[in-house]
């Protein structure tokens, strides 16, 4: 993975998270079905601890064995951070989305980001 400044060893994890809304229809079977894709399966969710791992059976796994090495490495991100990166962040979201689908300038794009430093 790549280093900061300084040889600093760091990345960053994105979390996301899954629940069910107020209005929905069919909350005991909406839960039920969370907790068998979230909880009982786990086939898609990344362990962030050493115990979920080894629960997983992924410590000694080629691949997530390399990405649980990553999990020593874990800064906060700059979301938590920073309040006006999130903001900064949305608004280079929308102009990757204008380079991709309007064309434009990517080299004037990617200098107007200095912006946010």
């Amino acid at each position: 993975m790549p280093k900061m400044p300084g040889g600093i060893e760091t990345n960053m994890l994105y979390m996301a998270g899954a629940g069910v809304t107020r209005t929905s229809k069919h909350p005991r079977l909406a839960w039920e079905f969370l907790r068998h894709y979230i909880l009982a399966s786990r086939n898609w969710v990344l362990p962030n601890t050493r115990l979920q791992a080894a629960e997983q059976g992924l410590t000694d796994h080629p691949i997530w064995s390399r990405y649980l090495k990553e999990l020593e490495h874990v800064e906060l991100g700059a979301f938590f951070r920073s309040r006006k990166w999130n903001a900064g962040r949305q608004l280079i979201n929308e102009d990757i989305r204008r380079m991709i689908t309007e064309g434009a300038d990517i080299a004037q794009t990617v200098r107007s980001w200095t912006r946010f430093g």
